[in-house]
């Protein structure tokens, strides 16, 4: 079960050792469930990319303008929207409201 829910790999490593699961029945079970998952993820990315690819190939000629306007969005929402959500920009919206660190008790 571990190769299909990530983050319990490791859990189930610790757990098959605390209940005292011998080697070659663990190494047995991970080999079995890689035959499994290792086909079935294989085949989901084969699928998805050959049905993904003329959709891709479709919209080749935007690829530059795509990437400029990813590229600008993400600039944008570094130095804008970042900055607005933290405290520091929050205090810098609230234009004459006094900030806590010049606040004396």
């Amino acid at each position: 079960v571990s190769r299909f829910i990530p983050g319990t790999r490791v859990p189930s490593y610790v757990a098959a050792g605390v209940l005292g699961m011998s080697i070659w029945r663990f190494s047995a079970l991970l080999l079995l469930a890689g035959a499994i998952w290792t086909p079935l993820i294989v085949g989901l990315a084969w699928a998805a990319g050959s049905s993904a690819l003329p959709m891709i190939e479709s919209y080749q000629r935007y690829g530059l303008a795509i990437a400029i306007i990813l590229a600008a969005t993400i600039w944008l929402a570094m130095r804008i929207v970042l900055p607005i959500v933290s405290e520091r920009g929050r205090r810098w919206l609230q234009v004459g409201a006094p900030s806590r660190r010049s606040e004396s008790p």
